[in-house]
């Protein structure tokens, strides 16, 4: 999960963070509150996120809540792998 996770930490701060101090993106950095991530970039993320990981994202996986932290985001993406989808 580490390496996910430092992959999606380096998309976000790529695309998202940028200007930004880099301290303050943390695993646990709530990324809707902080505005880091708003619905536009998450329609963003959620594309990157099916190409980078070859996952099929259902309308049903668009929530919020997957994309509120990076951890989250991790687990996220691991569970979709190990269900195949």
């Amino acid at each position: 999960m580490d390496r996910v996770r430092l992959e999606v930490r380096g998309y976000i701060l790529e695309e998202f963070f940028q200007g930004e101090d880099e301290s303050q993106l943390t695993n646990e950095t709530s990324l809707v509150e902080s505005g880091t991530i708003d619905s536009m970039a998450a329609l963003k993320m959620f594309s990157w996120l099916e190409d980078e990981y070859d996952i099929e994202i259902l309308p049903e996986d668009v929530l919020v809540t997957h994309l509120s932290t990076i951890s989250r985001i991790a687990a996220f993406i691991l569970k979709k792998q190990a269900s195949g989808a």
